[in-house]
C-alpha cells in the first residue's frame, strides 16, 4: 500500500486525540474502520506507530519521528494550495463557492445571500454534524468557508492555513416543551425546574456541546436524564410533543405542532457562531463580504422565532449587527 496523503492526516489525528475513539469521532468513521485503517498503514510502514492501552494510544519512538514528518508534510502541502490565486470572474467576483455548516446553522440562508457575489449554480451547500470534520475540509480544499460553532471553554483549533471571525458571540440555546407542560405559559423558564424532566437530544458531538449542557445542569443542581438519543428532527419533536420528553433547541428553531420553545431565564447554554474560511479559496478574498452575509443570514433566521424575539429584547447588546 503506498502512503497518502490521508493516511498522514489519520495518524496526526489519533495522535492529537490520543485515543482512537475520540479519532474515529473526529473523522467521522467508525472506530473498527479507523482501526484497520491504522493497521494497514503501520503494516505498509513495517513498524507500530502507536502503542495501545487502556488510556489510549501513545507514539513510539519510531511513530513520534513519522507525526513530525506527517506534520511538516501536511503543513508544506497546506503551503502550496495557499499559493494558487483564486479563480475569479472579470468583475472580481469568485465564481464557485463550497460552504459548509452544521444542522442549526444559518447555512441555507448564506447559501442564498451568496448568490449576490457567486452564480447561483456554483454554490455548493454541505451540512455536517462534526465541527473537526467541517474544519478537515476546509483544510483539506473541499471547502471555502464553514459556519462552526465553539462551546464556551471548547474552543475548537484551526490549522495553519485556516482563519475566522465571530458571527455572534452569544446564540442563546432554548428549551422546548410540550404546548401543555406546566412551564409552558412562562415567558422564560429556568433551568433548575427542568431537573425532573427526561430529555431527547442530539448524541454527544466532538463540539463540546453536551458537555456544556450537562455543566450548566449541574451547576443548578442536578443531572440530566438524557433518556432518547435522535437526529431525527420530527421524530424528538413527535416525542416532545406526546409529554415524553423536552429538549434543547437551537435560537432558530420554530415551533412544530404540540410544542413550544421558550428562552431559559439568564442564558445558562449557549455557543459562538464562527464563520471560518481557507486561505487560498475564491472565497477568502471576499472574506468581510461573506461575513457580513452570514451575520445577515443569521438575524434572518433567528428573526422567525418568536423565542428569540423574546431573549433579543431583553438582551439587545448581544444581538450582532451586520
Amino acid at each position: 500500500m503506498d502512503l497518502e496523503l490521508r493516511h498522514l492526516r489519520v495518524l496526526v489525528t489519533i495522535a492529537d486525540a490520543g485515543s482512537i475513539s475520540t479519532a474515529a469521532s473526529r473523522l467521522n468513521i467508525s472506530q473498527p474502520s479507523l482501526t484497520a485503517q491504522l493497521r494497514r498503514v503501520e503494516r505498509s510502514l513495517g513498524a507500530p506507530v502507536f502503542e495501545r492501552s487502556r488510556q489510549g494510544v501513545e507514539a513510539t519512538a519510531y511513530g513520534g519521528d513519522v507525526l513530525n514528518r506527517a506534520r511538516i508534510v501536511l503543513s508544506e502541502v497546506a503551503d502550496i494550495q495557499g499559493l494558487a490565486p483564486a479563480t475569479e470572474k472579470s468583475n472580481g467576483h469568485p465564481t464557485h463557492a463550497h460552504v459548509g455548516g452544521f444542522p442549526g446553522s444559518p447555512l441555507w440562508a448564506l447559501g442564498a445571500r451568496l448568490e449576490t457575489i457567486v452564480p447561483a449554480d456554483n454554490i455548493r451547500l454541505q451540512c455536517q454534524w462534526s465541527m473537526q470534520m467541517l474544519v478537515q475540509l476546509l483544510e483539506s480544499d473541499r471547502l471555502d468557508c464553514a459556519i462552526v460553532r465553539c462551546m464556551p471553554d471548547h474552543d475548537l483549533a484551526l490549522p495553519d492555513g485556516v482563519f475566522a471571525e465571530t458571527v455572534v458571540e452569544v446564540d442563546p440555546a432554548f428549551v422546548a416543551l410540550p404546548s401543555d407542560h406546566a412551564l409552558a405559559d412562562q415567558d422564560m423558564v429556568d433551568l433548575a425546574d427542568l431537573a425532573q424532566e427526561s430529555w431527547v437530544g442530539e448524541p454527544p458531538d466532538d463540539s463540546g456541546q453536551h458537555t456544556h449542557f450537562t455543566a450548566a445542569c449541574r451547576a443548578v443542581g442536578f443531572e440530566p436524564r438524557l433518556q432518547h438519543v435522535t437526529v431525527d428532527s420530527p421524530a424528538a419533536a413527535s416525542m416532545i410533543s406526546s409529554g415524553r420528553a423536552i429538549a434543547l433547541t437551537s435560537s432558530s428553531s420554530g415551533e412544530a405542532d404540540g410544542v413550544v420553545v421558550k428562552p431559559l431565564r439568564a442564558t445558562p447554554i449557549s455557543r459562538r457562531l464562527v464563520l471560518a474560511w481557507r486561505a487560498g479559496s475564491p472565497l477568502a478574498s471576499h472574506a468581510d463580504t461573506v461575513h457580513r452575509l452570514t451575520v445577515d443570514a443569521y438575524l434572518e433566521t433567528v428573526g422567525e422565532s418568536p423565542a428569540y424575539t423574546l431573549w433579543s429584547s431583553r438582551h439587545p447588546d448581544a444581538v450582532p449587527t451586520s
